[in-house]
């Protein structure tokens, strides 16, 4: 797996954790480069001898991830987290490139695939139904609190806090690259020992869903998918979230309208 790395902008906030180049020693099965960036696919069956997916190691209370996870995390914990945090930094450092041909999209600023296209997001439609694109961050979260309107007809207050969800969420974050499935499962892992050093990161997996969000998405998916696992899901809303938290509550109150995903 190789990715061009980039100097991050500077309107992505900093992480207080310390960094390890994760991508020195990075071999997985994807390529991704932003020439070739609608192709970040899975080209082949991965296999043992590339990694374990991570939530194997996790749960096993093995030598790899020994619970409790949450306090007493060992320093190897600290500088496996600080790499996929690495990850996630390049991959927003990635500078949007010009929308395909005839996108009908601004330079920069949209909402969309790698290279300006339709993209599917389980977060929103549960499916790989293609949504967009958007030409900016306003019409995509316009479109989506209208898909929470209906509740809201025969219910006078509902339409009220749908009023003010749609009011209150800021609508000038950075637009950056994001995975958008970032999760124990989908990260492989090998271990060769105890020390901080003897966690490689072999691999990241299913980049289906991949493409340019707001800066908040990539820690409003974590929370998503896997949010509720203790020391992961406090990492992917502090450290992959930084000061956005109350951008990913606001989300989540606007998904607590319907209890389920309304597409």
């Amino acid at each position: 797996m190789y990715i061009r790395t980039r100097r991050v902008p500077s309107s992505v906030p900093p992480r207080p954790i310390r960094r390890q180049n994760a991508w020195n020693a990075w071999r997985g099965p994807c390529r991704c480069d932003t020439d070739h960036l609608d192709d970040l696919r899975e080209p082949e069956r991965t296999s043992l001898r590339q990694g374990e997916r991570m939530n194997g190691c996790w749960t096993s209370g093995g030598q790899a991830f020994p619970s409790p996870l949450f306090r007493g995390r060992p320093t190897w914990h600290d500088s496996h987290f600080g790499k996929v945090a690495t990850f996630v930094d390049q991959l927003r450092a990635i500078p949007q490139p010009c929308p395909a041909d005839g996108a009908n999209l601004p330079p920069t600023g949209w909402i969309g695939s790698p290279l300006g296209h339709g993209f599917c997001d389980f977060l929103i439609t549960q499916s790989s139904t293609l949504l967009g694109p958007f030409a900016s961050e306003r019409a995509f979260w316009d479109w989506r609190v209208s898909l929470f309107e209906r509740f809201g007809d025969a219910h006078p207050p509902t339409a009220a806090r749908i009023a003010d969800i749609k009011r209150f969420m800021p609508c000038e974050h950075p637009i950056v690259f994001t995975h958008g499935d970032i999760n124990r499962r989908n990260i492989l892992v090998r271990v060769r020992g105890e020390g901080p050093d003897d966690i490689e990161i072999t691999a990241v997996l299913d980049w289906e869903q991949a493409g340019w969000r707001p800066i908040y998405w990539e820690s409003l998916k974590w929370a998503f998918i896997d949010g509720h696992t203790p020391g992961w899901g406090e990492f992917g809303r502090v450290e992959i979230g930084g000061h956005y938290g109350p951008d990913i509550d606001l989300d989540f109150v606007l998904q607590s309208i319907s209890g389920y995903v309304p597409f």
